[in-house]
């Protein structure tokens, strides 16, 4: 199976993103460098998923889930407290909001815990 861009898609895509970059160059010019690093690393494990079939997913749905399960535990015990919540892990120079991984995790396993009783 050949994958083809949609450039109609991704080039607004990528105009945010340079954009963003530019604003935090004039805001903060020494984090540029680290979050276009995380965007180009984010780009990368997007199109990774985007040409993977979605029925690759289904396998793995109750290991995601419980994975999903195990990093919001995890945050629990071990965040740290930012203004009154606990949403953030520190791993040392990198803070992990846990809760953001968490979403696709689950929408993967809930979407295949429908499809399996039928109800979509």
């Amino acid at each position: 199976m050949r994958y083809q861009i949609d450039w109609w898609l991704s080039l607004p895509v990528i105009l945010l993103l340079l954009f963003g970059l530019t604003i935090l160059r004039s805001v903060a010019p020494n984090l540029v460098t680290q979050q276009g690093l995380i965007m180009l690393i984010s780009a990368c494990l997007a199109s990774l998923i985007a040409t993977t079939p979605y029925m690759f997913f289904r396998h793995f749905s109750w290991g995601l889930y419980i994975l999903a399960l195990g990093l919001l535990v995890t945050t629990f015990a071990l965040g740290q407290a930012t203004r009154g919540s606990v949403r953030w892990i520190d791993l040392g120079p990198l803070r992990l909001q846990t809760s953001e991984i968490a979403k696709p995790l689950l929408i993967i396993f809930f979407a295949n815990f429908l499809f399996y009783f039928h109800c979509i």
